[in-house]
């Protein structure tokens, strides 16, 4: 027995505006997913810190910055978007502070401080019509840094004294930092996009403990990263 199926043009034309009906149903509901993740990295400069500066930083003496980890966001519509996350930062930068009593001569620590970080912020992203276009992205919040470990290293400016040293003591194990992003969300399909950017992040709080040997008001470092990352859609 054969079976002979067959539309006429009138069911062929329902048939097909009910499969696209159907089709955008689906990605419209994909583009709805209102959680993600994100991993990052982050690449940059640390300055410098100065004791005989009036704003403490000492630009002309920058370090580097490296930051990794992964954001969990909400999104609480089209444009806003509410995250937090886990990163661990490695930040090492210079210190100038007075004459070392021994040599008589303004001494440079080196610093490097390796740091757990939770993020704290919120994001808006522009929602072009087009579903593949490039959207731009402003964000900023707050960071809680969780000291994991610091190191010193000590020379005055002419290499004449030198030694170094592991003392956490002297930095307050959580400080806080604010920061500020921008850059592009470029979608690689309907739940998951590139991202690339910039950001820059500053202390509010001290840095170093108020009895620290090196400085009691030291915020820590002026830090300005270019971001990579990928943003993928959950649920």
């Amino acid at each position: 027995m054969t079976l002979n199926f067959s539309l006429n043009p009138c069911q062929a034309k329902l048939s097909t505006i009910l499969f696209v009906f159907l089709l955008g149903s689906v990605f419209a509901n994909a583009q709805s997913r209102k959680f993600y993740f994100s991993p990052n990295l982050d690449l940059g400069i640390a300055s410098g810190y100065s004791q005989k500066n009036a704003l403490k930083l000492d630009l002309g003496n920058s370090g580097e910055a490296i930051n990794l980890g992964f954001r969990l966001g909400y999104y609480l519509n089209n444009n806003v978007s509410v995250f937090t996350g886990l990163e661990f930062g490695m930040y090492d930068y210079d210190m100038r502070f007075g004459s070392n009593p021994i040599a008589g001569l303004d001494t440079v620590r080196i610093q490097s401080q390796n740091n757990l970080e939770i993020p704290l912020g919120v994001r808006y992203t522009t929602f072009p019509k087009k579903q593949f276009k490039a959207r731009h992205y402003l964000g900023a919040g707050l960071k809680v840094d969780l000291l994991n470990d610091a190191r010193s290293s000590y020379h005055t400016v002419d290499g004449s004294y030198y030694f170094s040293e592991t003392k956490t003591s002297d930095f307050n194990f959580v400080y806080l930092r604010l920061f500020v992003e921008a850059g592009l969300d470029i979608p690689l399909d309907y739940n998951s996009a590139f991202l690339v950017g910039v950001s820059l992040s500053d202390g509010i709080t001290r840095n170093m403990s108020k009895t620290g040997l090196v400085s009691n008001a030291n915020y820590g470092m002026l830090v300005g990263n270019l971001t990579v990352g990928f943003r993928f859609g959950l649920f």
